[in-house]
């Protein structure tokens, strides 16, 4: 919570009076979009078709006028004090307050939301507003796949739900969780004697990082997702988990791990020095940045060593992960101002590159300075906006700025840009930089 309040109190001292509310924190689902304001609570924009607003309908926002700002109300539900993390899903969005508890709502097909049903919360009016219980407490972190979510619990145990087809869950069967029909909590063997210290959700797989500084991942593994020299899919029967799990072999002997992130079918770890990730998994468009379309980790060798380093530098402080395309930090030559640059798949202009051109695909594009940082305008001071924060959706992203702004660009024929239009932003020059407004929130 430590780190939430002096952000907050950052953020709060350096808007002016009259100036638009702070954001602390930004979060992304495959087509919708949520912020924490400076003062703890959320707001939501976007898709909206199941509720994953939060708005007690399922009218999208900010694909028209007028639906941002103080048209767009804030996501209430009970609570025991302000959120400090969300998790969005591809149709479902998960809240942690910093008391450790933690509120679903949405999409709730396949149980994800982990109330012991399968209907949807959101979508109608008090479902979220009026009186919304805790999912889980006790909790250091959630994340969301794509249908399925986990909860990191204080102590290091790993609790999930929801769909499970490919064993994502974790607890060797493919039985989906807390659905109404089977109303368990999975609770994956890590090992033993093993805690997680991080956990990230792909879409249909699970990642944690253990208290002996080694990765498992276990779910759908059909192009390396798993990160084990296969294709073959890990969790789903009897016997998988626990010891018999592999660790990925990272190839980060000696330098320990701080952090999983997870994309729709890739994943990469970050050092604690927060310097040359590695990221592994599906590369149909370069989201790896290693300079060709060549998946990672579905095959023996391509591991450990063999695996290169992302070529993203030092201050690697924050990595977010999309579909098809991965951004990391990026020094702008002022210590402590950051910037980010994106590669990976670009056809809605979701790198920030000015084009739909995908970057990281062939030999050179990543080289020293390329591609360059997404330009994202001038601050008030007349300096490039600093990046604190970023978020990617299946095909769009958003930067957290240093004055609490949030700016996002690439897709948004829902309106997951929130600029009140259904117009993409990245693919042309004269989009970016003081060009492209930042969410009126």
């Amino acid at each position: 919570m430590k780190k939430l309040c002096v952000l907050t109190f950052l953020l709060a001292t350096s808007f002016s009076a009259g100036a638009q509310t702070a954001a602390v924190r930004v979060a992304a689902g495959a087509y919708h979009t949520c912020a924490i304001l400076v003062n703890g609570t959320v707001k939501c924009w976007g898709y909206n078709g199941y509720g994953q607003l939060g708005l007690g309908d399922a009218m999208n926002r900010g694909d028209a006028p007028g639906q941002m700002g103080s048209a767009l109300p804030r996501v209430f539900f009970p609570q025991r004090g302000p959120v400090k993390q969300l998790a969005l899903g591809y149709y479902h969005t998960c809240a942690l307050d910093t008391e450790g508890d933690a509120y679903c709502w949405g999409y709730n097909y396949y149980g994800q939301l982990g109330y012991g049903h399968t209907n949807n919360l959101g979508d109608n009016p008090g479902e979220v507003f009026g009186g919304m219980p805790q999912v889980v407490i006790e909790t250091q972190k959630i994340v969301a796949g794509n249908f399925h979510t986990c909860a990191l619990k204080y102590g290091g145990a790993v609790w999930c739900w929801g769909y499970n087809g490919y064993g994502q869950l974790g607890a060797g069967d493919t039985q989906n969780r807390r659905d109404g029909v089977n109303n368990s909590f999975a609770i994956p063997n890590l090992g033993t004697g093993r805690r997680a210290i991080d956990i990230a959700a792909a879409g249909y797989s699970t990642c944690a990082l253990l208290d002996n500084q080694t990765v498992k991942c276990w779910g759908y593994n059909g192009v390396g997702t798993l990160g084990l020299g296969d294709a073959v899919t890990r969790g789903n029967a009897p016997g998988q988990m626990g010891d018999a799990l592999p660790a990925v072999d990272v190839g980060f002997s000696g330098f320990p791990l701080k952090e999983v992130v997870a994309g729709r079918y890739h994943v990469c770890a970050v050092r604690a020095n927060n310097s040359w990730p590695k990221c592994w998994g599906y590369n149909f468009a370069g989201q790896l940045g290693l300079g060709d379309t060549n998946s990672r980790g579905d095959n023996a060798g391509e591991m450990g060593f063999s695996l290169p380093f992302l070529p993203s530098g030092n201050e690697t402080w924050q990595i977010a992960a999309g579909y098809g395309h991965t951004c990391v930090p990026t020094s702008s030559g002022f210590v402590g101002r950051h910037r980010i640059k994106c590669f990976g798949y670009n056809a809605y202009g979701q790198l920030g590159t000015g084009d739909s051109a995908n970057r990281g695909d062939n030999p050179g594009e990543l080289a020293f300075g390329q591609p360059p940082a997404v330009e994202l305008g001038l601050d008030p001071s007349g300096m490039q906006h600093q990046v604190i924060g970023m978020a990617a959706g299946d095909w769009h992203t958003c930067a957290l700025l240093g004055t609490g702004a949030i700016k996002c660009w690439g897709y948004n024929a829902f309106g997951e840009l929130g600029l009140g239009d259904t117009t993409t932003r990245g693919t042309d020059p004269a989009q970016m930089g003081d060009a492209l407004p930042a969410v009126d929130l």
